[in-house]
């Protein structure tokens, strides 16, 4: 079934009606064909946000969609490397100062480490900072992670500079103050830390403590590229994409997005599959943009979840599956995702992959409203609800 559009309402009607049950207009003076789903290259904005170092992929569940505009029934929302301004994360970070590489295991507290950090050892006084800050092993107590950091930071521990600028730009255990938190950064961005570095490049994208500059995040977020950390890679990829800060490349935002997305990135394996779906830096492969996008949806990535809905709708890439659709796009609107809320009220109304029930459409309509989503508000109108 194609949903087609009235000319005269507006009201969006199956192909196979006679004529529009809101006006009556005959199918046959219907011009405007609308395809059942239509991709609107909607731009996001992200906001800057802190995670811990334990819990570095979750940026997903922190995403703020803005409102999209003139999606005709089911949108795909746009892809961060083809149409993101919007910020990015600062990272805390288990990461050892003479190594460029993760460590998996957290600290463990204990009354060892107490002693070692009491005995003016940095790497233990670092550690039981992320014991306070997260609540392992003993109480969160963030004006004490602050105290232990700022312990070995001031001994020189890039990895405790890091994580200082961190609760500065927070305001976790000391007031806020993004000027402290670019000083901090910056002392162990220069001893070569790539999460300071992106950290750093944070600031500059964003003008948080520092005029905003994005040929200076740009450098920042290079350096730690090409350490190897997937999140610089992949805010370098999108600067590529975007033309901030360097100027626009998509070959070069398809390479960085795909190192990114390899180490298991959702964020830049959402990027990648847009290159693969509007051909930017690649040849246009809608079944890679899906393999892709699918990677990032199973890992929790709300956008990406709401655009494999949308492929499940139009069958791009894959089988044409309504129900698959649903299944996915239901994901995102869980977590909020105004978008995909919308699209599941689309489905429920029309009885894409479900059982039709109007009742349920104004719901998941309601709640895409509520966020300000346009269309959604437009369907509860046109529903005089």
């Amino acid at each position: 079934m194609a949903l087609i559009k009235c000319t005269n309402c507006g009201h969006m009607i199956s192909d196979k009606a006679v004529k529009c049950p809101k006006c009556e207009t005959p199918i046959q003076m219907i011009v405007e064909v609308a395809k059942s789903v239509e991709k609107e290259e909607t731009i996001f904005k992200e906001e800057s946000r802190p995670i811990s170092d334990v819990n570095q992929n979750a940026e997903n569940v922190l995403i703020k969609p803005q409102r999209g505009k003139n999606i005709i029934v089911i949108v795909m929302i746009s892809l961060l490397i083809m149409g993101i301004g919007g910020g990015a994360f600062y990272y805390f970070s288990n990461q050892r100062s003479n190594s460029q590489t993760l460590e998996t295991e957290k600290p463990i507290y204990s009354m060892e480490l107490v002693d070692k950090a009491q005995k003016g050892n940095a790497k233990a006084q670092c550690d039981l900072g992320v014991c306070y800050y997260n609540g392992e092993g003993v109480e969160q107590n963030f004006a004490e992670a602050v105290r232990w950091y700022r312990k070995a930071a001031e001994q020189g521990y890039a990895r405790a500079q890091n994580n200082l600028g961190v609760c500065y730009t927070n305001g976790e255990g000391v007031e806020q103050n993004f000027a402290e938190a670019v000083r901090w950064y910056r002392k162990a961005a220069e001893q070569g830390y790539a999460w300071a570095q992106y950290n750093l490049g944070v600031c500059y994208y964003n003008g948080e403590g520092v005029e905003q500059n994005y040929a200076e995040a740009v450098r920042w977020y290079r350096r730690a590229a090409e350490q190897g950390l997937a999140r610089a890679q992949c805010k370098l990829g999108e600067c590529y994409g975007l033309g901030e800060g360097v100027e626009q490349n998509y070959a070069e935002a398809v390479r960085w997005s795909r190192k990114a997305a390899e180490q298991g990135d959702a964020r830049a394996q959402y990027n990648l599959a847009a290159c693969y779906e509007y051909g930017k830096g690649v040849e246009q492969n809608f079944a890679e943009a899906v393999r892709w996008i699918r990677k990032a949806a199973e890992q929790g990535y709300a956008k990406a979840q709401c655009n494999l809905g949308v492929c499940y709708t139009n069958g791009e890439g894959v089988e044409q599956n309504f129900a698959e659709a649903v299944r996915w796009l239901r994901k995102a609107a869980e977590q909020g995702l105004a978008a995909a809320q919308f699209n599941l009220g689309v489905c429920y109304f029309n009885g894409l992959g479900v059982e039709q029930n109007y009742a349920e459409a104004v719901r998941w309509y309601r709640r895409a409203a509520e966020q300000g989503y346009d269309d959604a508000i437009k369907a509860l109108n046109d529903l005089h609800y």
